[in-house]
């Protein structure tokens, strides 16, 4: 498969062929274009910038999911919504600390890993809450006639 450098020179683009030695981040791309499988950059800036929008709007998603979690009065089934929020702040993590770590600055990744810590004892105590809540009802059930 060849590889090709688009380099913007004044107006005019130039392709010029080259090899995969360089070590860049891939990705796949969402729009429907003509065959293009993935898409590998080598600018830092502009890898930086589209994992940046791309940290925070994993973030906010997860903010959106631990705020709902948090409010909500829901004591049924509430440690099931909790575990699987706290595994995609753990997936989340592992991916900021093994993949994305050498294209970001070290103040970008502390800040992320900043936001997360905080989700995730948000959610913590949230389970500690349901798991002490099951049990005191569990003890007044048992001691009823």
């Amino acid at each position: 498969m060849a590889s090709f450098l688009i380099k913007k020179i004044e107006v005019n683009q130039k392709i010029i062929k080259f090899d995969n030695d360089m070590e860049g981040y891939m990705f796949r791309p969402n729009l429907n274009m003509a065959k293009i499988d993935t898409i590998t950059l080598y600018n830092e800036t502009m890898i930086s910038n589209i994992l940046s929008k791309k940290l925070q709007k994993n973030f906010e998603r997860l903010a959106m999911i631990t705020y709902d979690i948090i409010t909500s009065n829901d004591d049924e089934d509430g440690t099931s919504d909790t575990t699987i929020a706290l595994d995609e702040i753990v997936r989340l993590k592992g991916l900021l600390i093994n993949k994305y770590n050498k294209y970001l600055s070290k103040e970008l990744e502390k800040e992320y890993l900043k936001k997360l810590l905080l989700l995730e004892k948000e959610l913590k105590s949230k389970l500690l809450l349901y798991k002490a809540y099951n049990e005191i009802l569990s003890s007044e059930k048992g001691h009823s006639r």
